[in-house]
C-alpha cells in the first residue's frame, strides 16, 4: 500500500472534551506553521522544513453509543478507523470495556487503546473480560505526548500492515479460486471429450454392425423381392396365389426400407450430392411440413438471406428435416410451436464451443426447435441409436433419428441436441459451406428395351442370389455362364472361344474380389463391360467404378431394375 493511501484515521472516545483537545494538539499537524516555514525558506533561503511527522485524521465521540454510530458510518463509506483511544469510565451509558466489545462486533480489525487514570482493575481481569489481547493496549493517565504519538504511529502502521496482508491473502485466494475453476473447466471438458469419444466409438461400432447386417439382409432381400417379382409375372391375374406373392413382395420392400435406414445410420448409403440452397429446399417442402404439423402446432420458418450453398443429397436432406419435424410434432401432443431457422455460421479456431468435436470452419446452420415435453439426459444420450425409441409399440421403429444422424455424418456435417424435461428440444445441424464448382451432369442412355441376347459371365458367391440373378437374366434372353468365385470365373473365361459381352459380378467375395476379377478379365478382353453388384453402398463411389464401361447396382434390386441397368451398360458407346 503506498504512503498516501495509508489509513491514519483515529477515533477518540472520551466524555471529557479537554482530553479531545489534548489528542488534537498531539496528533494533528499545525498546517499554518508548516506553510509559514515553507514560505520563509523560499523567501530568505535556508533549509526546507523537515519532513512532517505522521499526519492523522481525528474524530471524537463523547460516549460509546455515539462512537458505534460513527464506526458504522465509516465502514459504510469505506473509510474505517485504524485506531480508537477509549476512556475506561464514561458516565452515563457504556463504560470503556463495554464500548470496546461493541466496537469489535462492528469492526474486528480496529486497534484499541484503553485510557484510564485508575489502576484498580488489573490487566488480567480486563483481558479475561474482553477475551482477546491481540488488538488491545492500556495507556495510563496522565499520559505524555510522546507516548500517545508512538502508540498512534505504531498501531496505525500495524493496522495498515494487517490490511495489506488481508488484501494479499484475498488476492491469492481469488487467484487460487480462479485457477481451480480453470482446472475444473479443463477437467470437465476432458471428461466431455472422453464421453463424446466413447459415444462416437459406440456409434461407430453400432454402425459397422448395422452395415454388416444390412449387407447380409440385402442379399436375402434380393432373393425375396426377385423371386416374388418373377412369380408375379408367371401367375394369372385371377390366381389366388397372386395375393400371397404380392404380400411377400411388399414385405420385402418394407424390409429393404429398413436396411436402407440402417445403411444411412452406418453412413454406407448411396448419396448423390449436389449444390443445394437450404432456403429453397425448405420452401419446397413447407406446405408438406404444415400438413404434417396439423392445426395445433404453429410452424415458423426463418431463412437468412444470402445463405451459403451446401453440397448434399437434396432428397436426403429433405428427409432429415421431415424426420426432425415429425419427432417435434410427436413431442407436442397438445400443440406448440416448431421453429426452423437457417443462418451462416463461422467457427473460428480457438473459439470456445460446447461441443469439442466441432471442427472450425464455415457452415450453414440449420436449427429445428420445438416447445414439446423435452428429454432427460438418459434419453438424450441414446436418441441416435438405431431401434431406440420412447414411443409406444407400433408408433415408431427407432430408426428415424438414426437415419438423420447417418445422413448428416455422411454429408460431413454435425448434429447436436439440447433438451430438458418440460423445456422442449433443439436440434442444431451444421453443413460445411460448399465453395467448389458443381459437377457436370452425367448423361445416361435410355434403354430401348430390357431384353437382350448378349453373352454374360455372372460371378456371385451367394448361391441363392446367383441362381436368382442367372434365372432372371436368362428370362430376359441373355446367355449366362455362372461362377461361384473369382478363380472359377477365370477358368471359365480361359476356356471360352470368344469374349463375353459383359461381366456381372458381386464386389465382396472370398478368394478374389469382383474388382480383381474384372481387372484380370480386362487383360484378356480389354473392351469388357462390367456391372458390379453389392449390398455395401460405399462401393457406389469407389475408384474402380471410374473405368470406362463400368456400372454399379445396389442390392436389393428387382429383376427389372437389373435388366434396365444392364441394358444401359451394354448400349453405352465403347
Amino acid at each position: 500500500m503506498s504512503e498516501e493511501k495509508q489509513n491514519r484515521r483515529i477515533l477518540v472516545i472520551d466524555d471529557n472534551r479537554a482530553i479531545h483537545e489534548d489528542f488534537r494538539k498531539i496528533l494533528e499537524t499545525n498546517i499554518e506553521e508548516k506553510h509559514y516555514d515553507q514560505a520563509r525558506a523560499a523567501l530568505f533561503g535556508g533549509p526546507q522544513p523537515a519532513r512532517e511527522q505522521e499526519q492523522f485524521e481525528l474524530d471524537y465521540a463523547d460516549q460509546g453509543q455515539q462512537a458505534i454510530a460513527m464506526v458504522q458510518s465509516a465502514l459504510k463509506a469505506g473509510r474505517p478507523y485504524a485506531v480508537a483511544f477509549v476512556d475506561m469510565r464514561m458516565p452515563p451509558g457504556w463504560d470503556g470495556l463495554e464500548t470496546v466489545e461493541h466496537l469489535w462486533k462492528e469492526d474486528p480489525q480496529l486497534e484499541v487503546v484503553i485510557c484510564t487514570a485508575f489502576a484498580d482493575q488489573p490487566w488480567v481481569e480486563i483481558r479475561d473480560r474482553i477475551g482477546r489481547n491481540d488488538k488491545l493496549l492500556i495507556l495510563q493517565k496522565p499520559f505524555n505526548s510522546i507516548e500517545v504519538l508512538q502508540l498512534a504511529i505504531a498501531l496505525s502502521r500495524k493496522w495498515n500492515l494487517a490490511h495489506q496482508v488481508d488484501q494479499q491473502l484475498s488476492e491469492l485466494s481469488r487467484r487460487v479460486d480462479e485457477r481451480t475453476g480453470e482446472l475444473q473447466r479443463a477437467n470437465d471438458q476432458q471428461k466431455q471429450l472422453q464421453l463424446q469419444f466413447q459415444q462416437a466409438q459406440k456409434m461407430e461400432a453400432i454402425g459397422r454392425l448395422a452395415g454388416g447386417v444390412a449387407h447380409d439382409f440385402n442379399n436375402l432381400l434380393t432373393v425375396i423381392t426377385g423371386c416374388s417379382a418373377i412369380l408375379m409375372e408367371q401367375v394369372r391375374p385371377e390366381d389366388p396365389m397372386r395375393v400371397l406373392i404380392d404380400e411377400i413382395g411388399k414385405a420385402g420392400e418394407r424390409a429393404a426400407t429398413l436396411t436402407r435406414q440402417l445403411l444411412a445410420f452406418s453412413r454406407q448409403q448411396m448419396l448423390k450430392p449436389q449444390r443445394v440452397d437450404l432456403n429453397e429446399s425448405l420452401k419446397a417442402i413447407a406446405s408438406m411440413l404444415k400438413r404434417l404439423m396439423g392445426e395445433d402446432i404453429e410452424l415458423d420458418v426463418k431463412c437468412e438471406p444470402h445463405l451459403w450453398p451446401v453440397h448434399v443429397d437434396r432428397g436426403q436432406i429433405d428427409q432429415v428435416v421431415m424426420n426432425l419435424a415429425v419427432n417435434a410434432r410427436d413431442a407436442m401432443p397438445e400443440g406448440g410451436r416448431l421453429t426452423i431457422v437457417t443462418s451462416n455460421f463461422i467457427l473460428h479456431p480457438g473459439t470456445p464451443v460446447p461441443h469439442p468435436v466441432f471442427i472450425p470452419g464455415e457452415y450453414v446452420h440449420l436449427t429445428i426447435r420445438d416447445t414439446g415435453h423435452g428429454m432427460d439426459e438418459k434419453v438424450r444420450s441414446r436418441i441416435f441409436e438405431p431401434f431406440f425409441t420412447t414411443k409406444e409399440e407400433g408408433k415408431g421403429t427407432g430408426l428415424g433419428l438414426a437415419t438423420v444422424y447417418g445422413i448428416i455424418k455422411q454429408s460431413q456435417g454435425f448434429i447436436f441436441v439440447e433438451s430438458e424435461p418440460g423445456k422442449g428440444t433443439t436440434f442444431d445441424v451444421y453443413f460445411p459451406r460448399f465453395v467448389g464448382q458443381e459437377a457436370a451432369p452425367v448423361l445416361t442412355v435410355s434403354p430401348r428395351q430390357t431384353r437382350g441376347t448378349e453373352r454374360l459371365l455372372l460371378v456371385e458367391d451367394q448361391e441363392s442370389v446367383r441362381k436368382l440373378v442367372g434365372k432372371a437374366l436368362e428370362g430376359y434372353g441373355y446367355q449366362v455362364s455362372q461362377a461361384a468365385n473369382g478363380e472359377e470365373a477365370l477358368r471359365l473365361a480361359a476356356a471360352m472361344p470368344k469374349p463375353v459381352d459383359a461381366l456381372v459380378t458381386d464386389v465382396i467375395m472370398p478368394v478374389m474380389t469382383g474388382p480383381v476379377v474384372a481387372e484380370r478379365l480386362r487383360v484378356q478382353w480389354p473392351s469388357l463391360k462390367v456391372l458390379f453388384m453389392s449390398g455395401f453402398t460405399e462401393w457406389g463411389h469407389a475408384g474402380f467404378l471410374n473405368a470406362p464401361g463400368t456400372q454399379f447396382i445396389q442390392k436389393p434390386f428387382r429383376p427389372d431394375d437389373l435388366a434396365v441397368q444392364l441394358r444401359r451398360l451394354l448400349e453405352e458407346p465403347s
